[in-house]
């Protein structure tokens, strides 16, 4: 996708002004210079962090500014999903649903923790999901009806989709199904990577 930043700025800009942006209080301090006027404003509402992210994006790249579901959402096919350097958690940052073919990127030390309670990434449909320089922890999926929904403890690639991990390290992951850490349903590869205490409790086919 190709994004022209300036035309993005402008119609952000709109946005923020119409639908996001409070004005709470504006000063108007005259000096010996002439006159200075600040404006302090209060942004309300999620729909702000999700343009902030685009407004944060290159060509190409989305940078992950408040959740990382907010950045993949933001994200068009083929973009690749920068993670700042950080600790990452709670809503917008485990069970994160993706879609859409993307490359999902680590920049310095990232680390995802899934609090014990679900997975990290989702991958549904048919798509290609690249993910890079992330370190996931505490992951638990668990006591679910079916084997689908139980595989891959930190992250599930779905009957369809594929793609790769690299280069990212796994610590106190677990699924009662297929692969403690990472599973894939239509093939994928796993390479660089280190996986520390993972587990499965069930059948425990395929997988990392």
């Amino acid at each position: 996708m190709m994004i022209n930043k300036k035309l993005v700025f402008l119609v952000g800009f709109s946005l923020l002004s119409v639908l996001l942006v409070s004005a709470t209080s504006v000063n108007n301090d005259v000096g010996d210079n002439g006159s200075n006027v600040s404006l302090n404003v209060e942004f309300k509402g999620d729909k702000m962090f999700d343009l902030l992210s685009v407004l944060s994006s290159t060509q190409n790249e989305v940078v992950v500014t408040r959740t990382i579901q907010a950045a993949v959402n933001a994200a068009s096919p083929g973009d690749t999903v920068i993670i700042p350097n950080g600790n990452y958690k709670g809503e917008g940052n485990k069970n994160i649903n993706v879609n859409k073919n993307l490359t999902i990127m680590g920049s310095g030390d990232v680390v995802i923790d899934a609090e014990g309670a679900g997975r990290i990434f989702d991958i549904t449909g048919k798509c290609n999901v690249n993910v890079t320089g992330l370190k996931i922890q505490n992951t638990n999926i668990q006591n679910t009806n079916t084997h689908i929904v139980n595989d891959g403890g930190a992250i599930n690639y779905n009957t369809g989709s594929g793609g790769s991990v690299s280069n990212s390290t796994f610590t106190n992951t677990s699924s009662s199904g297929g692969g403690g850490a990472v599973y894939f349903g239509s093939g994928g590869s796993v390479t660089g990577s280190t996986f520390i205490n993972t587990s499965v409790s069930d059948y425990g086919a395929g997988g990392a």
